[in-house]
């Protein structure tokens, strides 16, 4: 082989070499590049996954709100007691805590403290008094005692002093939703015996009076 001919072969072998080395960089067609492409799709899952837990953990922000908003509205409900009428359980201006949602599932049981508007007027201050009989029963007040289908009923809650018997002088059955409420200080309450509130409908509850805010705050019985 001629001088000039080994020359032409080193210098082809030196392109080659070249163009081998810039390959390696050429897009699409070296590992370097492809590493970036992973990269790439790394990055973009983990933007799915973000975007992912940001909503998922708006969801749960809104579920707790709303759950709040309803503990709050259904079993947070403020009150302020009106007069002497409960007295000693509840003082004039005493502020209570209201179940509105007591009554959807169940009905007001002998005892219970209750809201209510009398005759449902809407425009009428929510009156607070305790349920002494249910739908179905027989009321009458004889000589300052309370007769519950015949039978005397002690109950603990009344002060002292004569039990006004007004409108129960005389039997009064309670129909279905019907209630006869009176309040603790008998002497001094405007209740189911006086003509201007008469028999609690289901339809007037406001809700349960269950805790109180007062002095002495605790669960109202």
């Amino acid at each position: 082989m001629s001088k000039f001919a080994e020359i032409r072969m080193k210098r082809r072998g030196e392109k080659r070499r070249k163009k081998s080395t810039l390959n390696k960089y050429v897009p699409g067609k070296n590992r370097t590049n492809s590493f970036t492409r992973r990269d790439k799709r790394s990055v973009f899952k983990l933007t799915i996954q973000s975007m992912g837990s940001i909503a998922m953990l708006t969801v749960q922000i809104i579920i707790v709100c709303l759950i709040g908003y309803a503990v709050v509205h259904f079993f947070g409900q403020r009150l302020s007691n009106t007069g002497e009428a409960m007295r000693p359980t509840l003082s004039n201006g005493e502020v209570v805590l209201v179940d509105r949602l007591a009554y959807n599932a169940v009905s007001p049981r002998r005892g219970h403290v209750v809201a209510f508007r009398p005759h449902g007027n809407e425009n009428a201050n929510i009156a607070i008094r305790r349920v002494v009989a249910v739908a179905g029963e027989t009321i009458q007040i004889i000589e300052g005692r309370i007769y519950i289908n015949e039978e005397e009923m002690s109950l603990p809650y009344f002060g002292e002093g004569t039990l006004y018997p007004g409108l129960a002088m005389h039997p009064i059955t309670l129909e279905a939703n019907e209630f006869f409420v009176i309040g603790d200080n008998h002497l001094g309450s405007v209740d189911s015996r006086m003509p201007d509130v008469g028999v609690v409908r289901r339809g007037d509850l406001y809700g349960r009076i269950w805790f109180s805010l007062g002095d002495e705050r605790g669960f109202v019985r």
